[in-house]
């Protein structure tokens, strides 16, 4: 009885076999001019894909005074009685995160360098034979230097500071943190590998600049203040 039912089950598995074997050569075709439909499509949509390039660099924060800043060593103590705060790590970090991704600072380097206008907002390609960007011409006419851009007021053909920065964000920068090292990571992305390195180092470039102008004018009223509060302190001693 075992032996029969041994046999009857081997048989239908051999049956099955045999059926699951037939339906695959009879959807075959099907499944090949599927499987070529899929893989042409993939290649097609790659090929139309603008490739993207990638620039990254780590910053890191120093907090020390340099050469170009007054030293507020010698008022520490009273810094830390009038409440003012001379700065730290975490402070720096943030202030450089928020820094590049301000529509101000965006607004600084269009000011030094206005072709970054176009090859942030309408850039759409690279030409590696050429080494030049390319450009949307139903935004931009590179070679008439011209926007094109057909669009309904309030709007302009030329971008406003808004819409490039909304492009400069979500598209070009990306800025953050390292928890672990304290190290800034900033990232640059762009249809152009050139663009992408240069415009990475030219936003180190002026937030250096930016940042210790600030330190400095910062420091510079800090000063002036801790010094008339100790001008008032060695009075009051006197005083009394």
């Amino acid at each position: 009885m075992n032996s029969n039912s041994f046999l009857n089950s081997s048989q239908n598995q051999e049956v099955k076999l045999f059926d699951l074997i037939r339906i695959i050569l009879d959807k075959k075709y099907k499944i090949i001019l599927f499987t070529f439909v899929i893989t042409i499509s993939t290649f097609f949509i790659s090929i139309q894909l603008t490739p993207i390039y990638k620039s990254d660099a780590l910053l890191e924060v120093i907090t020390e005074n340099d050469n170009d800043i007054p030293d507020l060593g010698a008022y520490g103590g009273l810094a830390a009685m009038a409440g003012v705060d001379i700065g730290s790590q975490e402070d720096k970090a943030f202030l450089i995160e928020e820094t590049v991704k301000s529509r101000l600072f965006l607004s600084h380097l269009i000011s030094i360098d206005n072709s970054v206008l176009q090859d942030l907002y309408a850039a759409n390609g690279y030409d590696p034979i050429s080494q030049e960007i390319k450009y949307n011409k139903k935004i931009y006419d590179n070679a008439n230097k011209k926007w094109t851009r057909k669009v309904k007021p309030p709007f302009k053909p030329e971008p406003s500071l808004l819409e490039v920065h909304e492009i400069y964000i979500e598209d070009v920068i990306s800025v953050t943190k390292d928890k672990l090292s304290g190290f800034i990571v900033l990232q640059v992305e762009h249809p152009s590998p050139f663009f992408a390195k240069q415009f990475l180092e030219f936003i180190i470039q002026e937030l250096n600049n930016t940042i210790r102008l600030k330190d400095l004018n910062e420091s510079t009223e800090s000063i002036e203040f801790l010094t008339k509060e100790a001008q008032i302190s060695q009075y009051a001693e006197i005083k009394n």
